[in-house]
C-alpha cells in the first residue's frame, strides 16, 4: 500500500444520544442499583466463611440501634457538649 491509497480522514465517531434529565436520573439508578447488589461472587464467599459483608453489619448495627432509642439517649447524657465524657463515680 503506497502513502496515496492511505486513508488519511479523520475517524467517523457516532454522535451520543443527547443527555437529558431523564437519561441522566435512569443513569443513576441503574448505577445505584448495581452498587447495592455488589459483587454476588464476593457475597458469596463471605458467606461460605461464616461473615456477614460490611453492608449487612451496617444494616445490622443500625437496626439495633433504632431499638435501643432509650439506650442511646441514656449514652448521650453522659457527653458534654464538647464531646467530652463525663465520669460519673
Amino acid at each position: 500500500m503506497s502513502i496515496s491509497e492511505m486513508d488519511f480522514r479523520p475517524a467517523v465517531r457516532p454522535t451520543p444520544p443527547p443527555r437529558t434529565m431523564r437519561s441522566l436520573r435512569d443513569r443513576r439508578d441503574e448505577l445505584t442499583s448495581r452498587v447495592a447488589l455488589g459483587n454476588r461472587a464476593a457475597v458469596e464467599r463471605r458467606h461460605s466463611l461464616g461473615k456477614r459483608t460490611a453492608r449487612e453489619r451496617l444494616e445490622l448495627l443500625l437496626d439495633v440501634a433504632a431499638g435501643a432509642g432509650d439506650l442511646a439517649q441514656g449514652l448521650w447524657r453522659g457527653v458534654h457538649r464538647d464531646g467530652l465524657a463525663v465520669h460519673r463515680v
